[in-house]
Order: structure tokens, then sequence, then C-alpha cells
């Protein structure tokens, strides 16, 4: 079996012990998992093979653990079968699961699924019924296949692999032709296997036979198929697309656009539109053409359908219909420059002044940046610039920006549409508000449905050379047409001569429709070089050997699935062969630079390329960036010294520039060398990029994080750097001198042997001179199955950013996951927002954290008057409101629930209710293990004051039309370093004795009577709390034996950190804490039966 608990005697024998009982009736009886869900199994074997024909299953009878869904398998030492089962009765009746006789040896019952609400899975009883003898040789199966169609004159196979043998094999296959059409004389190839096949000349039906004959001799009933031959495909029919859905505006023309329609074998011929529906009485114009249009009078929804006619005269088989919204305005505008394809009369290419720049968005120019704007090459009067849109669009305004330097202006032009209309322009303005920002000349006119504009420059100022424009915009609204990709074929690069793997990226092109785009690649320039693939988005190539630098231009043409396509070309520029390497010097880089003696005298600078970050967005770019010079001496050679480069592992390089062109090295990967202490622990080493400070708990630095093993450390394996990003973390610690932190991997990632997870922390222990406590109270937790999770923890010496920071605890954050808080988790479909708003979904599952912290915080989903003076709430913490994580219903329903839950328990007359009490809505046995980790610890938070969790389970939809709450789930544990003797927060919490959380006192943040207090008050869970705590007693007792060897473990890291941070003896702190824990274990042996006081 999976598990067993051995320590309640709920073993796996008890399932077979002929006595289908189990908890509340007498828990003896039963098989139980430790903490078994879905996974969990039990598996009865024989000596020697038995026949079965029945299984019948007893889930546990409470009403949390169950089984949903499971799997019966059955083995005779050579194969296997399996048989389904459905979701177990947990009332105390059989389910019962009858088949056909079967030979085994052995049969297994997986559980797949479980109740949200199980702990610890398991079964009354499992009673397998059959004999110890077969009683007769079982027929086999034949199976010939389904019925199928194939083309005359090909190669077709028949299939019967899907026969078989209930308790044998299939020792021959025998295939008979049973019919075929007339002229057809087929034989079959193959008859005695399993796949047969012919080749049939003649179109009509075949008919085929199939017997099997198992290892006994036994033939088993024919089988047959139909396989229907046919003549070769006849034409195909065309396909109607009516275009994309769009809108339009009362009394201006919309155009339909139908040319996405296809025919795969042939082309469209003809267009047949059709008025479906429309508000009021419509008219299409060109209703046979691919663009029919018509003008809307009214406001409303108009629907037409389209068929289409191919070359061969076929009809589609499809009516596709388009939807226009038409409203009685429309939208604002907006500039729709950058959607289409320009052209002009010249572009200079050489200096980068394309026409391609008149639409970037940005409105500079010489002199303060020539890159971002179109210049002609030698144009004056008569240059022009065009615009162009793959469908209709309707423009209403064109603003221009004339090149803004003081000699070349146009002092008069035309716009000129499509439609055959102008616009006249007067003199462009070619100075700015600042030099280099050009000044807009807006004109507006009225609105015009068209395919392109064009503006030409009829006269240009005495002093024009070249003239241009440094932005075009165009005001408008898209048609229904499709719009051209946009081709962006990367940024401009140099690279060394010789160099490997040199990429080219054009992954940032895209489709306005999203479309998928195809590429294609060429080299117009340079020496030619062989690229890795011409149709890859991002191709690679060998830079060529150069003795002087070399530009190598290549064009790029990406194509959207309608054929539009768009270019754009890059620049790579190789230059002449340099090297760098690096070595380390102590903590520190020697990074020895090495050009030619043509360098002489000139100034290298080394750099280092910055990360690019993908987990934050606080540098998403990486760039290059500067750390120091050195002039070359005699030979072209230097070295830079970098004292504290930085842990994680960049890219450096060294360039020089002559003339304007950057002469880089090869590149360099270095990282600064690692410390350690050396005590026995691993090492957990947190590097942010470029070393960023980790200055607060709302910002997320990304970087990476590595373990390093030791000797003392057998449970951990090194981790290699790990993508991660992390912050601070904590309330009053994070203002301590040894901060605490968080980090999130961009994978799941497993440390010194704890369940593979994402989100993690790193506990500093600062108010904790032993380092201990944490551990003490994870330990307990573990040991306390009625808590179905506890954090899992490893401690750790640890450096962030290179400087040794203390020992640190390791440790697993709360969040649902299934191997944390393992509860379903409502999370928000962006396409459907409220699809979790409906029951059960809405009903969980909720995780959260009592904290006075966070008083007086609005989000706090108890009412108020429950907590007087702002003294603490419980807090959301997933889903997390703060982040947009859940909706409002949701917040609504869970904040309702626990207040009708606080009503109820607090409600004299009902809360004892044996069917609607409190057990209903609150699990008692975590809230019971629950308190005793907060009652031998008299932990400050675990009283309702902070870091006090607790979670909802979703409610459970049953077969009868009924439903099991998802009841309310005390913990998990969380932050024990102030509590077990060093701290005093008022109601005797240093002091070994006295009741912390059982009887009312002035430790909560509540008012006078807890939860917790309200449940001592019913006898019967004071009795089980009573009797649970004498059970788990002896068990907590052997903690110090545990804290011993955790002292003896960590005792080399705790006196490193202690001097690092000036704190007192941790042997001292903790041999007063493993007394202080005994004692308090010893009042609490002692007290467990006394009355509640003044109760």
């Amino acid at each position: 079996m999976s598990s067993q608990n051995t320590t309640t005697g709920q073993t796996g024998t008890k399932a077979i012990d002929g006595v289908a009982l189990g908890y509340p009736t007498d828990y003896t009886k039963e098989w139980a998992t430790v903490g078994g869900k879905a996974g969990s199994w039990i598996t009865l074997t024989w000596s020697q093979p038995v026949y079965v024909t029945q299984v019948k299953l007893y889930d546990r009878p409470n009403s949390d653990d169950r089984v949903t869904a499971g799997t019966l398998t059955f083995t005779d030492g050579s194969s296997t079968s399996t048989v389904p089962v459905g979701a177990l009765a947990n009332n105390g009746t059989a389910t019962t699961v009858s088949f056909d006789e079967r030979k085994v040896t052995s049969v297994r019952f997986l559980v797949d699924t479980v109740a949200s609400t199980t702990h610890n899975v398991g079964l009354a009883e499992i009673e397998v019924y059959g004999t110890t003898g077969q009683t007769v040789n079982l027929t086999p199966i034949a199976n010939a296949g389904n019925a199928f169609s194939a083309t005359v004159a090909s190669l077709v196979g028949l299939n019967g692999s899907g026969s078989y043998d209930p308790d044998g094999s299939i020792a021959s296959w025998t295939w008979t032709v049973v019919s075929q059409p007339v002229g057809s004389a087929i034989t079959l190839t193959d008859a005695t296997k399993s796949t047969p096949s012919f080749t049939p000349v003649v179109v009509g039906s075949y008919t085929f036979q199939l017997i099997v004959t198992d290892n006994s001799g036994a033939p088993s009933p024919a089988s047959t198929v139909k396989v229907t031959v046919t003549a070769p495909v006849p034409n195909q029919a065309p396909t109607a697309d009516a275009g994309q859905n769009s809108v339009g505006v009362v009394n201006s023309l919309v155009t339909l656009n139908g040319s996405a329609s296809k025919d795969s074998d042939g082309t469209i011929a003809s267009y047949q539109w059709t008025v479906v529906s429309s508000p009021a009485a419509v008219t299409l114009a060109n209703a046979s053409t691919a663009n029919p249009t018509f003008t809307p009078l009214v406001v409303g929804t108009y629907v037409f359908s389209l068929k289409v006619t191919d070359d061969k005269g076929l009809v589609s088989t499809n009516v596709d219909e388009v939807t226009i919204e038409v409203s009685a305005t429309q939208a604002a505008p907006a500039n729709i420059a950058n959607k289409s394809t320009v052209t002009g009369c010249s572009q200079n290419t050489t200096t980068g002044q394309t026409f391609a720049k008149a639409v970037d968005g940005v409105a500079q120019g010489y002199p303060a940046d020539y890159t971002k704007e179109w210049a002609s090459v030698g144009g004056k009067a008569g240059c022009w610039i065009q615009l162009t849109w793959a469908g209709p669009v309707s423009l209403s305004k064109v603003v221009l920006y004339d090149r803004p330097n003081a000699s070349d202006q146009a002092t008069a032009g035309t716009l000129t549409f499509s439609d055959g209309s102008t616009v006249p322009v007067g003199a462009l303005t070619n100075t700015g508000p600042t030099a280099g920002t050009a000044a807009a000349v807006a004109l507006s006119f009225s609105p015009r449905t068209v395919t392109w504009v064009k503006y030409t420059m009829t006269s240009v100022s005495t002093t024009t050379y070249n003239v241009g424009l440094a932005e075009i915009e165009a005001w408008g609204f898209a048609g229904s047409g499709n719009w051209p990709p946009i081709a962006d074929a990367g940024p401009d690069q140099t690279v060394v001569s010789g160099t490997t793997s040199v990429k080219l990226d054009g992954s940032k092109s895209s489709d306005p429709e999203n479309s998928k785009l195809t590429y294609a690649w060429t080299q117009t320039a340079g020496t030619p070089v062989t690229l890795s693939s011409a149709t890859a988005a991002a191709p690679t190539f060998t830079a060529p050997t150069v003795t002087a630098p070399q530009s190598l231009t290549f064009s790029l043409t990406v194509k959207d699935a309608s054929g539009l396509e768009a270019t754009d070309t890059v620049i790579v520029t190789v230059s002449p062969p340099a090297a760098i390497t690096v070595a380390a010097s102590g903590m520190g880089g020697v990074f020895s630079i090495d050009y030619d003696n043509s360098y002489a005298g000139r100034t290298a600078t080394l750099q280092v390329l910055t990360i690019g970050t993908t987990l934050t967005t606080e540098n998403p770019t990486a760039t290059w960036k500067s750390l120091g010079t050195v002039v070359l001496d005699a030979a072209g050679n230097g070295k830079v010294t970098v004292a504290d480069p930085y842990e994680v592992t960049h890219d450096y390089r060294a360039v020089v520039t002559v003339s304007g062109v950057t002469n880089p090295t090869n590149v360099v990967q270095f990282a600064a060398p690692r410390t350690t202490k050396n005590t026995g622990l691993a090492t957990l080493y947190l590097d942010t990029n470029e070393s960023v400070a980790v200055t607060d708990r709302a910002t997320d630095r990304e970087g990476t994080v590595t373990l390093v093993t030791g000797s003392g450390a057998p449970e951990c394996t090194a981790v290699a750097p790990t993508l991660m990003k992390m912050s601070g973390r904590g309330n009053s610690t994070w203002n301590l001198p040894k901060q605490p932190y968080k980090f999130n991997t961009d994978k799941k990632t497993s440390f010194c042997g704890i369940p593979a997870g994402k989100k993690w922390a790193v506990i500093a222990n600062y108010e904790d001179i032993s380092l201990l406590r944490n551990i003490e109270g994870y330990w307990l937790g573990s040991k306390l199955n009625g808590l179905a999770w506890t954090p899992k923890y490893y401690p750790v010496d640890m450096y962030l950013n290179g400087v040794y920071r203390g020992q640190y605890l390791l440790i697993e954050r709360i969040t649902i996951a299934s191997n944390r808080v393992n509860i379903d988790e409502l999370k928000i479909d962006p396409a459907n927002p409220t699809v979790q708003n409906s029951y059960p979904a809405i009903s969980g599952g909720y995780l959260m954290e009592w904290n006075h912290g966070q008083a007086g915080d609005t989000d706090a989903i108890v009412p108020p008057d429950i907590y007087a003076n702002n003294r603490g709430g419980l807090y959301l913490k997933e889903p997390d409101p703060k982040k947009g994580e859940m909706t409002a219903a949701q917040k609504a329903y869970i904040d309702k629930w626990m207040d009708d839950v606080d009503t109820l328990l607090f409600d004299n007359s009902k809360w004892l209710d044996p069917v609607n009490g409190w057990r209903k809505y609150i699990d008692e046995d975590s809230a019971i293990d629950y308190w005793i980790a907060g009652e031998v610890t008299k932990n400050y938070g675990i009283n309702y004051r902070s870091s006090a969790w607790m979670y909802k389970a979703r409610d459970v939809s049953n077969a009868d039309g009924t439903a099991t709450i998802g009841k309310l789930y005390s913990g998990p544990l969380w932050d024990f370093d102030t509590g077990q003797g060093n701290a005093d927060y008022g109601a005797g919490q240093a002091s070994t004795s006295g009741w912390w959380m059982r009887d009312p006192n002035a430790a909560p943040r509540q008012n006078a009577v807890t939860w917790m207090n309200r449940l001592f008050e019913d006898p019967t869970f004071k009795a089980k709390a009573a009797a649970r705590w004498k059970q788990v007693s002896p068990i907590l007792k052997t903690g110090d034996a545990y804290l011993a060897s955790m002292q003896a473990k960590i005792k080399t890291s705790a006196d490193a950190d202690h001097a690092l941070w000036s704190l007192g003896s941790a042997t001292t702190d903790a041999n007063a804490l493993r007394v202080w824990l005994n004692s308090r274990i010893a009042w609490i042996d002692a007290h467990i039966d006394d009355p509640l006081a003044g109760r």
C-alpha cells in the first residue's frame, strides 16, 4: 500500500479483516493512509492464480475522506487489465464492481481523485469474489475494425489487432472475402495475419470476415468490416468567407469584404451576397463582387451572407455571415499611418532616412536625430510620399511635419486621395519648439473612404536640397479589409570577424489581426553568408573573416495568412578580429584586451551587457554598459580590472571606436568568485541582476538563486543558478537589522529535499538567539497530522549579492498548490472573468491570514464590530483582492460566509446543533492540532494576532443534488521566532505555565473570547482536545532529542551568524529553549483535564 497509520492502528490489514467499519463508529477497523490523497493505493496479492468476477469497495465512512474516482488493475504475471471505478459511497455501504471472469495474481485499487475535504484517504474494507480454479475457457473476441472508405487502385489495409482473448492469447487470424463488387476478384495478402491488405480495381462495397483462434484452440464468433471504395475525389466545393465583423456609421459608406473566400482546387468565379437581417431596408451595390457596398440609414445590426461559385460551377456548401454594427456617430479617430505601406519619390537608405521613418510615430529630424525622418535624395518640387492601405479606410485629417532643419522646406503641396478628391496644402513649418523637433500642420476635411492618400510637394524653398518629412499622420478608421503585417528585422549590430551563430531577429514582426506570419530572409549586400534557415524568424550565420570593417545587409519580408507582405532591412557590421580574456583575481576580475598594433594609443572601453528581465519590468532591454577604459599600448593591448564584478554571470566585451565605427572584441562570460563560511550547512546565494539592492517589500528584483552543498547537509544537492525574482518580506521583522526575504523561481525547483515549488522564503530569525524556534515549531507541526500540511524547511548560510548575511531558514511559502495547501484554486478566467462567480466554484478555495499588523485595512473579510479599535482582522491571501485576482462577487461570498460562521459560533441556541452546528463549517481535527501547536509554543502570532492562517475548501456537489460543505481548516503553521520563552507580550507568554489559547486572556487581538476559546466551551471539543493531547504528548517529548541534534548541526553556522550581528550565545539560548519546552509540555500534561477558567 502507499502508506498506513501504524500509530492509530489503521493499517492495511484492516481493509481485509471482514469488518466494514471505520470512524466515527470504530476507526481501528479501517485502513487509512497518512496524508494520502489522489495517487494512494492498496494491493492484494495471491501466491497462486485466482479467477475473479467482482470487487466490493467500502469507503472510509466519515464525511470528509472520500474517494471520487479510482482504477482497479488486475495482473496475472504476464499481462494487466484495468476497470474504472466511480465515486465510492461513504455512508458505510459497498460500491460493487462486476466484470467478466479474469485470471489474476494481484489486484490493485488506485485512488484517482478525492473530495477536496480529504485528509487521509483509505478504505473500510475491500472484498474480492471469485474461485481458485477457472470454470471454463473463455471465447476469444474478434475485431475486424470499423468501416472505412478508400480510393480505387490504392493499397488498402485491414486491421484486426483489436481482437483479444479474455483468459489467454490470440494464436491465429483467418480473414475471408465475404462480398465484393461485380467484376472484382481481389486476393488478400497475409490473410492469416492481423493486418492483411488488398488493392481494389473496382469501385463499390467490399465486406471481409475475421475469425480468431485462442491458445486453447477455441474460435471466436465472426467479425466483419465494410470497406467502401470510391473513385478519385471530384471537384471540391469552394469556401465562402464573408470577412470579419465590423462597425459602421449611419449615412456613411460601408464596404464588405469576401476576398478571403477560396477554392482549394480552382478559383472563385462569382459572389452572391444576401441581406439576412437589418433594422431597415438596405440595398447592396455590386452584390455579385467580392466587395459590395451599402449606406446604412438607421442604427442597428446588419447581417449579410455570402455564397461563392468556383470556376467549375460548383457552389460553396457553406454560407458565411458577417455582422456590421452601425452606430449614430463614429468613435474617436486614430492615427493609422503606420498601418499603411509607404512609397515615395526617393529615400536615403545610406543614412537610414527611409519612408518608414515618416510613420514611426516620432516627429523629429536633423539637427536632433536625422535617423527619425524621411529624406529624399535630391528631391525638390514634384517629390511625393504615398500611404496605401490593404482595404478601404475612412480618413478625416492628415497632419504633416516638415523636416525641422533651416534649409529644406515644402512651401506648397496637394493631398490626393484614391477616390479622386484633393485637398490643397500650404507651406509647412520647418522649425519646432526646440531644435530638431518638427511642428505640425493639420489638414482637416470631410470624411472620405479611400485606399490611399498621396502628398505631393508642388513647391519648395530655394535653400532646399533634399525635401522630405519628419512625420505624416493619417487620422481615421479602419475599414473591413485586412491590415498588412509589420516587418521588423531587428536592430543593427556589430560583430567580430569569424563570429559563429550571429543571430538575425525578425521575431518582433507582427500582424494587426494576429495572423500567423511567414518569413523570407535575403542578403542584399556584403560578403555572401549562409543562413541557417531563410524562412525562420531568427536565423543564424557565421560572420566572414575580414581585415577591415564590412557591412552585411539583410532584407526580411513577412507575409500574413491573406498574402499581404511587409519588408524591413537590418545591417550587420563585421569588424576585424580582436580578443578579450578574463581571469579571476581575488574577488575581482582582470580583463585582458588584445587588438593589433594598428590600434596603438586608442582607448578601449570595457563593457558589460545588462540582463534583460523577463520576470519583472525593471530592465526589459539588455544594453551595453561601460565599466572602465584603458589606452592600448604599442602592440594594441591593455588590461582593465573590475574589483567587484557581478555575482550573476554576465557578458563582457571591449570596444574601440574608429571614425564612427564600433569595433568590438569577442564576448566572454564572467561572474564574481563565490565565497562560503564552510560551516557544514548548504550555502544559498541570492543574486540580483547587476547587484541591484533589495530595499523594500513591494518591488521585485530579478536575478538568480544558487545552492552549494555543505559537508553537514547530506539532504541537499547542488542547484545551478536558477532564474528568480525577489523582494523583502515580513511585517515588523523587515525593520530589523537582519532582514527576511522571499523569492519566486521561474520554474518549480527543489531545495534540500523539499518538494519542488516556485514560492520560497528565507527567514532571518534575528529575534531568536537559538535560531531553533522556527525549526521546533515546524517540526512540531509535522507530527500533528490533523494539520493537512506544514511548511518544510532547511537551515542555510546565505549570501545576498556576494555579501554574507548569516544563517537563514529556507522554507516553503504558504500558497495554494497540490503539494502545499491542497484545495481547489479559485482563479479569474481572463476570457470570462465571472466564470467562477457561480456555485459551487465560488465556494472555494480561499486562503486567509489573521494579522493585526494590517489593522484598519479595508480588505478585512470579517465584520468590523467583531474586532474593536481596528485591532486586526482576517485577510484574503489567495486569491488576493489587492492584485485583482478575484471578482467582487467572490469577495462578497467569503465575507458573508465567514460572517455567518462567526454568528453561528456565538449563537447559544444553534452552535451545538448536531447537524447544522459549528462542526458543519469548521474542521475539528485541524482546530485541535492547531491549538496544540499554539499552546505548546505560546507563539506570539498564532493566538489570532498575526501569521495565523486558515483556509476554506470548495463545496462538493453530490450526485443526489445535495452538497458537502467545504469546511474551514486551521493552519498552516507559520512564524515561531517570538515565543517558546523568548518573548513576553503579556498574559504570561514567557512562562511555562498557564493557558495561552484555551482560556480567554489578554494575548489575542480579538475581543475577550476568541474562536478557540469558544470551541473549548463545547464539552465534546474539550474532551477530544484532551484525548488528542494525551495521544501526541509522548511524540512531542521526542522533540528535545531532535532539537539537540539540530543544535549540533547548526552550531558552527550560528556562531558565524552571531559574530556578524553581535548577538549572544546561541548555545546558551538553545539550552534554555529545550528546558522551557520540556517544562511547558509537563505543565500541559498535569493540567490538561482542568476545567475552563471562570466558566
